[in-house]
């Protein structure tokens, strides 16, 4: 995703503008995977920025999604729902950090519950 690589080289306001585009695009073909990982881009870029509440907003919307996104492949084997969740782990992981990092500890273990529960 572009706007992965404009954050790992600093360039914020560039990758602020391109997931913000994917996030429009995404939502617009419907695509809640596409969305919800354009999502957590802007997570990392507000939090790499010092903007916790920004990071927040867009984690709990990105993990959201990919709540959503679960819940429309209960359907399928249990494998590819563990793989579905392993490759989109870390915007869990980096929701959690930040409710940690808040002082909300129990906002963070119920992001955290999710990863584990099998019928979320």
């Amino acid at each position: 995703m572009i706007g992965e690589e404009y954050r790992k080289q600093g360039q914020f306001r560039e990758a602020v503008q391109s997931a913000h585009q994917s996030v429009t695009v995404a939502h617009e073909i419907q695509d809640p995977g596409s969305e919800a990982s354009s999502l957590a881009v802007l997570m990392g870029v507000h939090k790499d920025m010092n903007r916790p509440r920004f990071a927040i907003f867009y984690g709990k919307r990105a993990v959201n999604l990919m709540q959503s996104v679960r819940a429309e492949n209960r359907g399928l084997p249990r494998e590819f729902q563990n793989s579905l969740l392993k490759l989109n782990d870390d915007m869990f992981h980096a929701l959690a950090d930040l409710r940690i990092g808040e002082g909300r500890l129990s906002e963070a273990e119920q992001v955290l519950a999710l990863l584990k529960d099998e019928d979320f």
